[in-house]
């Protein structure tokens, strides 16, 4: 996925599958750090530019003394973009794309510095300072609302015509007002309760300055209008049936830096049936509706209406809630490799449901001792 990045101190990101900002605020153009000369702060509080298409900044040229500043909208239509004419003498000096896939946002220019994001390969960012340290040139730039540094050597630096060509809509965050947050000992936060009523949601990466690092549990329980949620980069934790009783919801949005899922964060949601997972996290799969975290842990089943699950083999363990209220199943074909089944893993499902197990496996001694239909595969 392409992503041009322009600098911001308010939560601004333009990605080639949208446009991430706030509607209606200013956007301001922050001050570079180190040694160079600050840059003059404009601002331009008129939505409609928005609507329009990507800003860019035209002409600059960071990294020199007396630089001149001007936000410029344009067109989200390909074709308008490509008439369109620039003095390209110093503007795009300062466009960078990534030619490594996940790279890292640091929080200082170091390689011991904070790991803050993992940016995919083409991923465009506007430089606002560069500084040698660590025997690496450092760029600084802004990444999904997040200012870190990125090693030059990463990156090459792109012309006028590849940015125009860039297939651009615009989309925005939802609003931070939305949400219920609780700051925890590390600084960042943890979203507690979501008060609003979008059918599409896109948690910010950052609220008042602050990381959102976790989406706690049940935050969201009960959000029956919620069609779809994309959560940000920046989330490591997914507690425990955080979107627990979402019944409209049908499609999640993972983010790169997932490292911990909760008992079935998504129970209850009975017309879920896309969960995208970025590439970079192998740790957990989505296939044939079944959410497998490490390779072995079956976190839930999602598959609106249908009659038949196969649970894959090297599943060994079927967590809690995993298949709760999965009504239209009618029977679940469980491998020889499962050797834990939680007690209420199968929780307000069919009476009828039939469990489909290998004779003498750890699968039919569970349905035997726990009174369900089973039958020896």
């Amino acid at each position: 996925m392409v992503a041009v990045i322009i600098l911001a101190t308010v939560t601004v990101a333009w990605v080639a599958y949208g446009l991430m900002g706030s509607e209606g605020l200013p956007f301001v153009i922050p001050q570079p750090t180190s040694s160079f000369t600050p840059m003059p702060v404009t601002e331009l509080s008129n939505a409609s530019a928005v609507s329009q298409g990507i800003l860019v900044i035209d002409p600059i040229d960071v990294l020199t003394s007396t630089p001149t500043l001007t936000l410029t909208p344009i067109p989200t239509s390909a074709s308008a973009r490509a008439s369109m004419s620039f003095d390209q003498s110093e503007t795009m000096s300062v466009y960078v794309k990534l030619i490594k896939n996940y790279v890292n946002l640091r929080s200082g220019p170091s390689m011991s510095a904070k790991r803050l994001a993992l940016m995919p390969v083409d991923t465009v960012l506007l430089a606002k300072s560069k500084q040698f340290n660590d025997n690496y040139i450092w760029y600084e730039v802004n990444y999904n609302g997040q200012n870190g540094y990125v090693r030059e050597d990463v990156t090459i630096e792109i012309g006028l015509e590849e940015l125009k060509s860039l297939n651009l809509i615009p989309v925005t965050y939802t609003d931070a007002s939305a949400f219920e947050t609780k700051e925890l000992d590390d600084g960042t936060l943890c979203i507690v309760a979501y008060i609003g009523t979008d059918t599409i949601v896109r948690i910010p990466p950052q609220i008042n300055g602050k990381t959102v690092r976790i989406i706690g549990r049940c935050a969201f329980e009960g959000c029956r209008s919620l069609e779809e949620i994309t959560l940000p980069d920046s989330v490591t934790d997914i507690e425990e049936y955080s979107f627990f009783d979402c019944t409209s919801l049908k499609q999640v949005n993972l983010p790169r830096q997932l490292s911990a899922i909760g008992s079935n964060p998504f129970e209850g949601c009975e017309n879920l049936s896309t969960i995208t997972i970025p590439e970079n996290l192998e740790w957990i799969t989505f296939k044939n509706g079944c959410l497998i975290a490490s390779g072995y842990v079956l976190i839930g089943y999602f598959k609106p209406g249908s009659i038949t699950a196969i649970v894959p083999d090297g599943v060994t363990a079927i967590g809690d809630h995993a298949f709760f209220g999965c009504v239209s199943l009618k029977e679940i074909v469980l491998p020889d490799s499962v050797t834990s089944i939680e007690h209420d893993a199968f929780d307000a499902c069919s009476s009828d449901l039939v469990l489909h197990v290998a004779q003498d496996s750890y699968a039919e001694q569970w349905a035997r001792e726990n009174d369900m239909n089973y039958e020896i595969r």
